[in-house]
């Protein structure tokens, strides 16, 4: 997939020759956008406090017998629902950075530039008409603010199976590892100093256009 400000979400097909299969139309410019393990739901966020969810829709000879038939030419996303997410006060608005799914799909988390997360339920999600019924948990960083700062949460990722963990990185110097087990109250924070003497410190070429 593809995201970026001109608000449309592309879904290339790679083992059909990187074919656009999919483009969705988003209100607002999109920085995040995943699919989930199982294939059939894709969330997108972005500079606004929404998350977009759409189911992947099937004809009958379409559907894959398994995860090796899931790239094909033919991908059609059906809107799902969309839910408002979490915005501290006194702000009005808010973008949101950075989406994880579970390794069951079952739970997707997205982030925000303020510094929270929201733990959705996707049995929850297709259960409910009110999207928002399926969040199961909003949870601040170690620095929530009113704006995009150092606690910003800039990626996160669920481990894999079995352990029941969710991770996240901050804007600057932090990273947490929660226990989902514990509804996330159990966190470890990694506190990382850039300016170190056991950090090292790569430069990288610019990449040669093609």
């Amino acid at each position: 997939m593809i995201t970026s400000n001109d608000r449309i979400v592309r879904i290339l097909s790679l083992s059909q020759g990187y074919i656009e299969t999919a483009a969705l139309d988003m209100p607002f410019a999109v920085n995040h956008a995943t699919i989930s393990p199982d294939g059939e739901i894709l969330v997108a966020v972005g500079d606004y406090q929404q998350a977009y969810f759409y189911e992947r829709a099937y004809s009958p000879s379409d559907r894959p017998r398994s995860l090796g038939g899931y790239a094909s030419s033919v991908c059609s996303w059906d809107l799902l629902n969309i839910i408002m997410l979490h915005v501290p006060k006194p702000m009005i608005l808010t973008g949101y950075f950075t989406t994880a799914w579970s390794p069951s799909s079952r739970l997707c988390a997205v982030a925000s530039e303020c510094g929270y997360i929201t733990i959705i339920d996707m049995e929850r999600l297709k259960d409910f008409e009110n999207g928002e019924e399926a969040i199961v948990a909003v949870l601040p960083g170690t620095r929530p603010e009113t704006q995009a700062g150092p606690g910003a949460i800039r990626t996160l990722m669920f481990s894999p199976a079995p352990w029941d963990l969710l991770a996240w990185a901050e804007d600057q110097g932090r990273v947490v590892v929660a226990d989902l087990r514990d509804s996330c109250r159990a966190q470890q924070l990694l506190k990382l100093d850039q300016n170190g003497e056991h950090v090292k410190k790569i430069a990288f070429d610019p990449p040669i256009p093609r």
